[in-house]
């Protein structure tokens, strides 16, 4: 069996923590291991680390690699040039494997930002469908619902028929129903059965299949995926095909696509409050408050969802937390930086905050972590000030090695070719002020990275 892991998006419902360029799968939002490992690990116990492979965008690419990194070597990871939804990433990955292993497998497709406490139940429910995916169905795991949820698509267990998301009414009805189940987004198939189905229910996709070839790469070219449909396998192909089987998925299962999700996911005090971070309380009741730099101090507040960072505040009635995409939206449309980044930005090799800026001026304090080091880069626009904080750090300036430690500092001009390295076993941080006309991530010019970013 073989694994596909989806790991893009933008996790915008997760806004102001989850973020276009650091989404919510790489998050570590209740354990120690981000969504996207803990997903990977629970693959793990039913397919072999080989056979599973990942499948997210090119600006998340390097990171996504990284954390997998840490669980298996060498991972497969395929990046999408641009976001084209679920059908277009479920078929390449799909036509990958058959082309790479030269055989006819069946498939595990599991979304990368789903919680699953009971591992021992879901690889049961998995060998279940293993054996009807074997003989030819495609196979989809649905969730018994516990309320009447609008932002879920659902499955009717009679005539294995999705449906849309429904409003608060229709949601109602399928709850009382009793025969209407959450489509989880876990899907199984032989790969031979997907790409059959695909070329009855969506034939313009599946003509466009033959313009890939992994047979001597797993580049995915943008001339062609350019071409793909932005559409979900839900629209493409599961609605459509009558060749749909429905396993109710009997182990825990929570969609941590939305602050209602987190809360309902997590530990409750005596008076229904989540508190997470430096949280200090006074008779709130059923809230969630969610605190990532500051102290933040509630009173009395009631059904409602308080989310803190560095640079944002959200704060909305917890059956209104649906809406926070809107919020991401118009951030997005206005140009507003806080849908992109955070101030503290997580990269491969550690992170940086920026501390403060102006005209023609950026600081940020930036930490490698050890054995990590940047790209050897230059810039066209903005020369560089770096001083060693914490650490010892090892700096190549246009061929030359310096080793620098705490107090000591170096300056790199316009145009100089230059890396950041820390090659020992302690932290390093740095404070580096950025001086020029244009200070932007996009001025930086690569020519060798040991995460593949060049």
């Amino acid at each position: 069996m073989y694994g596909i892991i989806l790991a893009g998006g933008s996790g915008s419902r997760l806004w102001p923590l989850s973020r276009e360029l650091y989404p919510k799968q790489l998050l570590s939002i209740q354990n120690s291991e981000s969504l996207l490992q803990t997903t990977f690990l629970r693959l793990k116990e039913c397919i072999k680390p080989e056979n599973i492979i990942s499948i997210t965008g090119v600006k998340h690419y390097a990171n996504v690699r990284f954390q997998l990194s840490s669980i298996v070597e060498n991972p497969i990871v395929l990046s999408e040039p641009i976001s084209k939804n679920t059908a277009p990433a479920i078929l390449l990955g799909t036509k990958y494997i058959s082309e790479t292993s030269k055989t006819d497998p069946v498939i595990l497709v599991v979304p990368s930002d789903h919680t699953i406490k009971d591992i021992g139940a879901f690889s049961e429910d998995i060998k279940k469908g293993e054996k009807l995916a074997e003989l030819g169905a495609i196979v989809t795991f649905g969730i018994k619902p516990t309320y009447p949820e609008t932002g879920y698509g659902y499955i009717n267990s009679v005539t294995n028929k999705f449906v849309e998301k429904p409003d608060s009414n229709l949601a109602e009805k399928y709850l009382n129903d009793g025969n209407y189940y959450w489509n989880s987004g876990i899907f199984m198939f032989k790969a031979s059965t997907l790409l059959e189905e695909t070329s009855k229910c969506a034939p313009e996709i599946y003509s466009m299949l033959k313009n890939f070839d992994f047979s001597n790469s797993s580049e995915i070219p943008f001339t062609e995926f350019d071409k793909m449909p932005n559409i979900s396998i839900d629209y493409a192909v599961m609605e459509k095909s009558d060749n749909i089987k429905m396993i109710e998925l009997k182990s825990d299962w929570n969609d941590l696509g939305s602050w209602k999700s987190v809360y309902n996911e997590s530990v409750k005090d005596d008076n229904g409050n989540v508190k997470i971070g430096h949280v200090i309380d006074q008779g709130s009741k059923n809230s969630l408050v969610y605190s990532s730099s500051k102290l933040v101090a509630t009173i009395g507040l009631e059904d409602i969802v308080l989310v803190e960072t560095e640079d944002a505040v959200l704060a909305c009635k917890a059956d209104k937390a649906q809406d926070v995409k809107k919020i991401f939206d118009t951030l997005k449309t206005q140009n507003d930086e806080t849908y992109k980044v955070h101030k503290t930005v997580y990269r491969p090799w550690g992170y940086y905050t920026v501390l403060g800026e102006g005209k023609g001026f950026l600081t940020k304090m930036i930490q490698v972590n050890p054995g990590q080091k940047l790209s050897v880069q230059s810039h066209n626009h903005r020369s560089e000030h770096w001083v060693v904080l914490e650490g010892t750090a090892k700096v190549v300036l246009e061929g030359k090695e310096h080793i620098l430690t705490p107090g000591h500092s170096v300056d790199i001009a316009v145009k100089e070719i230059h890396s950041l390295q820390n090659p020992y076993d302690d932290v390093l941080k740095i404070v580096e002020v950025q001086k020029g006309d244009i200070l932007l991530e996009e001025d930086i010019v690569r020519y060798e990275d040991m995460y593949g970013r060049v």
